[in-house]
């Protein structure tokens, strides 16, 4: 349930942050992304679906450098996604092993 719940709620947020962005581009890709991890996660692709969370986070960053997207929204999202990670990681049966954005 979690994982299928959870997805949904951050493509939500994600179109909300996205509807504030005035870089067509960067708003394009974000809306894009957020569906894209929507229905890989709900469709249980995981080894996709954390490879397109990896590109929402860099696309957070690059928004909030941009000053398109707020701080406190990036972090809120991205500890979601990190959240929902960690349970596609475990499902995926390598939960065990570092996250090497956080060792780097």
């Amino acid at each position: 349930m979690f994982v299928n719940q959870k997805p949904i709620e951050i493509c939500y947020a994600l179109l909300r942050v996205a509807a504030q962005i005035r870089r067509a581009q960067l708003k394009e890709a974000v809306e894009r992304l957020a569906f894209r991890f929507m229905e890989e996660s709900v469709s249980e692709d995981f080894d996709s679906a954390l490879k397109t969370s990896s590109a929402i986070d860099a696309m957070l960053k690059i928004g909030q450098a941009l000053y398109e997207i707020e701080p406190v929204n990036s972090r809120v999202i991205s500890g979601e996604l990190e959240t929902v990670n960690a349970a596609m990681r475990q499902s995926l049966g390598i939960d065990g092993l570092p996250n090497l954005d956080k060792i780097l």
